[in-house]
């Protein structure tokens, strides 16, 4: 199987859209969507492959203030489904969504509901996580730093946490030079915690994963005892994407090993 995670930046390419408080032209985001969208078509061969896209737009935005008659979701995700995937979003609505993109007419893959459903963030963050189902439990996300998902693993019994954790943490244990580094000592720590306190490695390496700031705040994380029945067959960072997000996608292919 292979799963992606990829901070798409609204389909603004490297439009700083939170700097800017306007979004790129509709234009110039639907080329980059198509572009995005037929990227994840030549990657989904199987109905095992999952892909997780964080700032998936919901809302739109203009003067910096969400407009919450302007619902851009659909025409998003019709897009998606003209080329054969399934667009699947979270519980929650905001300005950004997380979803998870499969294949439209077999997927193995099933957002978790009910009693199945692990995962429950606070408030804030309904619209920014998404929990998937299959012989792996999968938590895509995109969190204001790590200290946001540690309680949540706290409260949890060892056969309810994820197996894979993925997704934008805007945090990780590197440093930037001359550059907010005391301040993200804090938040080095508490990535440090997540990772040897509940078990889990990040695959992903601690490459740059935001080519704009050089920070290394996108990860894939596999929990260990999932490495003793799953094989990491590959794990790559596309740096050749980076004219269309602030971010480079993220894709490992596991194979199970019985």
């Amino acid at each position: 199987m292979k799963i992606m995670t990829w901070n798409v930046n609204r389909f603004g390419g490297v439009w700083d859209w939170y700097k800017e408080k306007n979004d790129k032209d509709k234009q110039g985001r639907k080329e980059i969507a198509d572009v995005i969208i037929n990227y994840l078509v030549q990657l989904i061969s199987d109905e095992a492959d999952v892909m997780v896209l964080q700032e998936f737009p919901y809302y739109g935005l203009n003067n910096g203030r969400i407009q919450h008659a302007t619902v851009e979701y659909n025409d998003w995700k019709s897009l998606f489904e003209e080329k054969g995937l399934t667009v699947i979003e979270p519980d929650g609505k905001g300005l950004n969504v997380t979803v998870a993109v499969v294949p439209k007419k077999e997927s193995v893959w099933v957002k978790t509901y009910g009693d199945d459903c692990k995962t429950s963030f606070k408030d804030g963050y309904r619209n920014k996580y998404i929990e998937l189902l299959n012989e792996l439990r999968v938590l895509g996300i995109h969190l204001s730093s790590s200290s946001v998902l540690l309680p949540l693993l706290y409260g949890m019994g060892e056969a309810d946490k994820p197996d894979l954790i993925l997704g934008d943490f805007n945090s990780g244990d590197y440093v930037i030079r001359d550059r907010w580094d005391a301040e993200r000592e804090y938040e080095r720590q508490q990535f440090r915690n997540l990772i040897n306190t509940y078990g889990y490695t990040d695959i992903s390496g601690g490459v740059v994963t935001n080519h704009i700031t050089g920070s290394s705040i996108d990860h894939f994380l596999i929990k260990n005892t999932v490495l003793l029945r799953c094989e990491i067959k590959n794990v790559s960072v596309d740096e050749s994407k980076k004219d269309y997000s602030d971010h480079y996608p993220i894709i490992v292919e596991l194979k199970k090993k019985f």
